[in-house]
């Protein structure tokens, strides 16, 4: 397999707004704590993906179609420990 679509690269700052986004992990995430950190899965350019790591727990998000941030009832959520 190509080496650019394996594992993740850094994101642009300007591309989520950090605050908002921890404010919805923790109303919308049981046992949420910990600062974000977010990266982005290489490749899977139609449809991003995201990791998030915040207190050594790791969650994916995604969002289709480079869906508004602001729409988080679009964003699928999975915790993969």
């Amino acid at each position: 397999m190509n080496q650019q679509f394996i594992g993740t690269k850094p994101i642009s700052e300007n591309l989520f707004d950090n605050d908002k986004l921890e404010d919805f992990f923790k109303k919308n995430v049981r046992d949420f704590s910990g600062n974000l950190k977010i990266e982005q899965f290489k490749g899977g350019q139609s449809n991003p993906t995201f990791k998030i790591t915040a207190d050594k727990k790791n969650y994916v998000i995604r969002r289709s179609l480079l869906e508004s941030f602001y729409h988080l009832h679009t964003l699928s959520i999975v915790n993969i420990r």
